[in-house]
This record gives structure tokens, C-alpha cells and sequence, in this order.
């Protein structure tokens, strides 16, 4: 099943969508013989993942929604966190789509505070409390408790969870990310008017991607 999952990713990577489909059904196959459903719930989100790539946003939920009631069920936390960061990137209304966040991170802090994937729910976090205020999308959260209605505390919301984003990311070596998420930084402190951390983090964001660019020609 391992094996068929990895061959699976590189489908994936190769954009055979078909192909891709078929070996991670093969691995629900595998997992359910040995009555393994936290690998068949894993396999139900790379399915979801491979239609995400495909555009086709009712299959993707679909096998989201599948593989959050099997984790909600084993307990799988970490699992679970993951699927809900994942699927939150198929919704197309904002408050909806940082309900979704909030509710991957809740887990994450909980669990595992460090780990990739919440230092990049963090920042996408960030990026959608700094998109109300770039875009003007106050309308869109209207009657959103959960949400700050104000600029002010939008801009310092965006910027605290870009801050523990970057926090994690340096923590654990994330370089990839930690080089974007400096340039997120720089984009908003520069938008407030904090031009001199804007300098300094675009300078870190800028020499880390000439560094991962020129190792990725490299290799």
C-alpha cells in the first residue's frame, strides 16, 4: 500500500490524474484487506487532493468529507488537522474558508504546533485576514463573530499568525516556506507602513529564493 502511494504521488507529480486515481484506489484496496481505515481515509484525501488538481471541486469535497468522518472517528488528529487544511482551499467563500482554517489550527496547536503543515495554515491564515483589508472584502464577513470586522485589528490579526508561521518555520529548518512567508510579512508591514522590518524581511525573502532556485537548477 506504501509503495502504490508513493507510485501514486509521482503520478500526481506527472499530472496523470487517471493513472493517479486508479493506483490510490488500489491502495484503498490493499488497506481495507487488512481492515486498516486510517490508510483508507489517507488514501480517500490524496483522491481529494488529485481531483483539487483537476479542477473538479464537488469530487475533491467529496473525498475530503469521506476521510474527515473516518478521522473524526479513529481519533486521528493529525490526519484530521491535515484533511481540514487541505479542503479549506476548495471553499470559495472567505469567512467559510477561515472557519475551516481555524478549525485545522484549533488541532494543530493542540497536537503538534510545529509541524509544516500548520506553519502553512498560519500564514494562508494571514494571507486571508490581509486580503479582507487589500481587496475590500468587508462585506463578505458581515455577521462572522469569529472574524474582526475593523482594519486595525484585521492587519494585526494578519500579522500575528504570519509572525508564528515564520516563528515555526524557522524553528524547524522550513526553508521553502519560511522564504515565502518572509515576503508575506514584507508585503503587509510595507501595506502599514513599517517600511524598515518591510526592507529587512523582503532582503531575507529575496536571498532565500535566489538560494532554493539556484540549488533546485542545481539539482
Amino acid at each position: 500500500a506504501i509503495c502504490n502511494q508513493n507510485i501514486g504521488q509521482i503520478y500526481l507529480e506527472q499530472g496523470n490524474y487517471k493513472k493517479c486515481i486508479e493506483i490510490y484506489n488500489d491502495v484503498i484496496k490493499l488497506h481495507a484487506l487488512d481492515e486498516n481505515i486510517d490508510g483508507v481515509a489517507s488514501a480517500y484525501s490524496s483522491i481529494a487532493g488529485t481531483y483539487a488538481q483537476m479542477k473538479d471541486t464537488a469530487k475533491a469535497n467529496y473525498y475530503f468529507d469521506k476521510a474527515i468522518k473516518v478521522f473524526k472517528k479513529t481519533e486521528n488528529f493529525l490526519e484530521l488537522a491535515t484533511a481540514y487544511t487541505d479542503a479549506s482551499s476548495l471553499e470559495k467563500d472567505i469567512s467559510k474558508r477561515i472557519e475551516i482554517k481555524l478549525k485545522a489550527q484549533k488541532i494543530w496547536d493542540e497536537y503538534s504546533p510545529s509541524h509544516l503543515a500548520s506553519s502553512t495554515n498560519l500564514s494562508n491564515l494571514g494571507l486571508e485576514y490581509f486580503n479582507i483589508v487589500k481587496h475590500n472584502l468587508y462585506d463578505n464577513i458581515k455577521n462572522t463573530p469569529t472574524i474582526p470586522q475593523s482594519k486595525e485589528q484585521l492587519l494585526q490579526k494578519s500579522k500575528s499568525y504570519y509572525t508564528l508561521a515564520l516563528k515555526y518555520s524557522k524553528e524547524q529548518n522550513f526553508t521553502s516556506n519560511y522564504a515565502a512567508q518572509n515576503g508575506l510579512l514584507a508585503e503587509l508591514e510595507a501595506y502599514m507602513g513599517d517600511y524598515k522590518n518591510a526592507f529587512e524581511h523582503y532582503e531575507i525573502y529575496t536571498s532565500l529564493k535566489d538560494s532554493i532556485y539556484s540549488q533546485d537548477n542545481k539539482n
